[in-house]
């Protein structure tokens, strides 16, 4: 990954953007991994992991990525994941609509 980060911020950068590609992609699944993992076994919420990881893609791409907009991009992650997880117990009709206590 240091022999991206060296090439990513020459003046060739189209020459050499595959390679950052290729760690870009191999960096976010494994960040995605273990924030699954995290998320799992701990109880914690993804975006304890997913923030950071997006704010540290500034060292591999040559665009800055703001807090707002790791922040931002976390919380659309919940709202999806939450949103899938509603319709799956939604259709295996696990849900439960009554109030009655």
């Amino acid at each position: 990954m240091a022999k991206c980060l060296r090439s990513c911020s020459t003046k060739y950068k189209e020459i050499s953007l595959r390679g950052c590609i290729n760690d870009l992609f191999i960096f976010t699944h494994i960040g995605g991994l273990l924030a699954g993992i995290i998320g799992s076994l701990a109880g914690l919420g993804g975006g304890i992991v997913i923030v950071p990881l997006l704010l540290g893609l500034d060292s591999l791409l040559p665009i800055s990525i703001s807090q707002q907009v790791a922040v931002g991009t976390s919380m659309i992650a919940i709202v999806v994941i939450s949103l899938s997880s509603s319709i799956a117990y939604w259709k295996h009709q696990l849900l439960q609509y009554s109030t009655r206590t």
